[in-house]
């Protein structure tokens, strides 16, 4: 408890406190398929970027994001696991990476996946947990497609800020746009 004297009088009282910057404003900067994902996997690695509202990136040293994902499947993809991402340090930028396949086999069939994407912070600092970013919510849509005309078949992978809800956590769209077509 920090309290207020004046003259000797103790005024008030109140629970101590912490101040700390808060992650918002969820953007991705690139898409691209990299080294990250497997011969045997579909899709691409974005870039997550977000703001500080103190203006000053470096002050999110000691928060951490943590995505929220709900998605609802059809076809092949009804009871598939899709990656996911764990918490990440909010210091510095982190790649989210969203693909279909390890092993491709196991998709070979038409399908579509749709999820819904927010972010919550934790901070380390204040001790708060699970926090809703603003500005964090993205679409993310990913679907199979007989290749016309031929063997084989298309993945669609594509992500868009949206405002959205998931898992009980809702925000305002984040900012960016994905997409990728491929073969298998």
């Amino acid at each position: 408890m920090k309290s207020s004297p004046q003259a000797g009088t103790r005024l008030a009282a109140s629970n101590g406190f912490s101040v700390s910057s808060i992650p918002q404003n969820l953007s991705f900067t690139s898409t691209s398929v990299t080294p990250d994902i497997s011969p045997e996997e579909r899709g691409f690695v974005l870039v997550y970027d977000w703001d500080s509202d103190s203006g000053v990136p470096a002050d999110l040293q000691e928060t951490e994001q943590c995505e929220r994902v709900e998605s609802s499947a059809s076809g092949i993809f009804v009871g598939q696991n899709l990656r996911t991402n764990p918490c990440s340090s909010s210091a510095n930028p982190i790649g989210d990476i969203h693909t279909v396949g390890n092993p491709l086999a196991a998709f070979r069939g038409p399908g579509t996946v749709i999820t819904k994407q927010t972010f919550v912070f934790r901070d380390h600092r204040s001790g708060a947990m699970d926090v809703p970013m603003t500005n964090s919510g993205f679409l993310i849509v990913r679907g199979i497609f007989e290749n016309v005309p031929g063997p084989g078949f298309k993945i669609l992978t594509a992500k868009a800020g949206a405002a959205t809800t998931a898992r009980g956590i809702s925000s305002g769209a984040g900012t960016g746009i994905g997409l990728e077509v491929q073969d298998f």
